[in-house]
Order: structure tokens, then sequence, then C-alpha cells
């Protein structure tokens, strides 16, 4: 990718050969599949003249936090996921992604930076009325619908550049909804991983400081010419994880076989560890699959009484369960949430506490 000094100077056939230059740039390999946005609209127009000023020092800040939002996120996401990242215990065979999209790529040739959408409809659109908009196909592949195991995609659009934000991180997305009003928030782009995990594909985020976007590859060579080549590219690691062309859409997990042991302590210090879970009922998975079954409890190491739930699990692997009946007054019924990994044999990042003044919350996780 080329810094916007130069292109200044290339012309217009110097620009349109960097263009072609930088078709493996900015979403990276053309093998591998792109997501859709949800609502596949086409967005406000890209106009063809930007705000080139240089960004403000408070802009670059704020930009730089949000890398280390999404670096943090990604790593503790990378930690969760660490133990159970191989081949998804799965029931069934695995069916074909009819989620997997293609993600498009345009090259803007008046601010050197891309643009990215699963939209066809916005596809189409860009192409007949953007001039400045060289398209250059398809950049990698994402999920147009939750899936287990992924994660939205958020866009943004900069008013003052025209240029495009896309993030994985909650806590960016609300870092820039905040402090940056610059940036109009358009919602959910595609759904990716924030994990490596079989039929991924890293894509590496750049930061241009001088002209305060980013730049997007999944390319590992291209990204070693730029942090060789280009020192205002800032190298700010995975902006996250697209799919490839052999990603399959998760099935169904049944929960039902045998049980799950708890790594637990709530927030008075008590170790609610080698307690054990077990789902008697599941229903089938649509949107969510409904569930049935009971806790039995060990406090600090002593039977604590059992605890009757039901809940759901969303295909997304989002865990949901409330408890109705406890057998022990030393318990009572409490609400737990979860999120179920890939692999289809851990719970992570688990809470309780969510109902009534008395409950003590606390974290938990489980596999089996």
């Amino acid at each position: 990718m080329s810094h916007f000094s130069r292109i200044r100077t290339l012309g217009a056939a110097g620009l349109l050969s960097l263009a072609a230059l930088l078709s493996a740039c900015g979403g990276g390999d053309p093998s591998a599949p792109v997501a859709t946005r949800s609502s596949n609209a086409v967005v406000e127009p890209i106009e063809s003249v930007q705000d080139t000023s240089p960004p403000t020092p408070q802009f670059i800040a704020l930009m730089e936090e949000g890398a280390r939002l999404n670096a943090e996120e990604l790593q503790a996401a990378q930690t969760s996921a660490a133990p159970s990242t191989e081949e998804a215990v799965s029931v069934g065979t695995p069916k074909a992604a009819a989620s997997l999209v293609a993600i498009y790529r345009f090259f803007n040739t008046t601010t050197a930076a891309h643009f990215f959408t699963a939209s066809v409809a916005e596809r189409d659109s860009v192409r007949a009325n953007l001039r400045w908009m060289k398209y250059e196909g398809i950049a990698f592949y994402a999920s147009s619908s939750p899936a287990r195991g992924l994660s939205p995609v958020y866009r943004f659009y900069n008013t003052r550049t025209g240029v495009h934000l896309y993030s994985i991180s909650e806590s960016e997305k609300t870092n820039v909804q905040t402090y940056l009003p610059e940036f109009r928030y358009e919602g959910i782009a595609y759904y990716a991983s924030q994990v490596t995990a079989a039929s991924t594909s890293g894509i590496r985020r750049f930061f241009v400081r001088d002209r305060g976007f980013h730049f997007y590859t999944s390319s590992p060579e291209e990204a070693a010419r730029i942090r060789a080549t280009l020192p205002n590219y800032v190298d700010e690691g995975p902006a996250y994880f697209a799919l490839t062309d052999t990603w399959t859409q998760p099935v169904s997990v049944d929960l039902t076989g045998g049980s799950w042991l708890l790594t637990s302590r709530d927030n008075q210090g008590t170790s609610w560890s080698g307690s054990t879970l077990v789902f008697t009922q599941q229903g089938a998975l649509g949107e969510y699959a409904e569930l049935s079954g009971y806790f039995d409890f060990l406090g600090n190491g002593s039977p604590r009484g059992r605890e009757y739930f039901t809940g759901k699990l969303y295909a997304d692997g989002r865990l949901v369960l409330s408890g109705y009946a406890v057998t022990s007054n030393s318990i009572v019924p409490t609400d737990y949430l979860a999120l179920l990994n890939v692999a289809g044999n851990q719970f992570l990042s688990g809470s309780w506490g969510r109902t009534g003044s008395s409950v003590i919350p606390g974290t938990w996780t489980a596999a089996r």
C-alpha cells in the first residue's frame, strides 16, 4: 500500500499501477470468502473529496487506544479458547455453511484507503456510481449470520475523511462511539472469529498515522513488505480472523452426554469448584435450543445441595440458564450466563448472580 504523499506524485497511470499492486492488500487472500452486511443496504455516498488535513494528536491517541482494546480483547479470547481449538465435538454431519459470504474490496483512488462490503447490492452500486472506487474482487470470506465461535465485525464511516473502520472488538466499538463523533456507526458488517482456529484466515491491521485510517490484509507476505517499506504504517497486530472456503456451520452439540465439571468462585471467596452440571433435556437447535437440568454444588469441598434450571443455548454459543428450585437452604435459585466454545466441550466466561439482591455473584467455567 502506498503513502498518500507518494500517490499525489504518481499521476493517473501510476495510480492505477499502484492500485493493481494493492490488489493483495487491505483484506487479504482472494481465495478466502467474505461476509455480508446485515441490512444489505447501500451506505451513504462515499464522497470523492475528503478532508486531507493531518489527523490531530488527540485523534491518533484515540485510535491507538482502540488498537490496544482490540488486541487485549483478542488475546483474552485466544487464552480462553486455547485448550480447545481442535476439531469440533458435534452431533451429526457438519452442513455446508449457507451463511458463508464473500467480502468484496475496493481501492479508493482519492484516499489510498480500501473499502469492504459483503453486500452484492452495495458492491454493484459502488461499481456503477463511484468512478474513483477501483473494484478489486473478493478479499476474504466471513459469515452473514451469527454462529458458534464467531463475533460481529462492526463498521464505521468517518464522515470527515470518507474512510471506513472495521472492528470485531466490543470495547473498541464503545471507545469509537463515545469519543469519536466523526465516525458514523453503520452496524454489523459480517461475522468473523476472535481466535485463530481451523478454517480461519488472519486479517492483519495497520494504522496509517499521517492519514488517520487503517489498512487490512490477510497476506503475510504483504504485511512483511509493508513493515519493511512503509514506516508510517504501524502494525497493530491481528484485526480478527476471517473464514476460509472450508468453513462449515457448527452443528448442534448434544449437551446431555455426561456431566460438566465446574471451576468457580463467588465474590465472597467461596470455592464452588468440583460442582457438577448435568443437562437432562435438550430441544432441537433453531435460533436456540431449550434446555433443562441441574447443578450439584460443592461449597469449599462440602455438598451444598442441588439447583434445577431451565434455559436456552443459542446458535452462536450463548448459554442462558435460570434456576427455579433448590434442595438446600444454603443456596438460592440464580441465573447463569456462559459461552460454549467452538469445540463444544467447554463453557467459557461464565457468570452467575443475576437474580435477587440476596444472591452472591461469581464466575465459573465448565468442561466435560
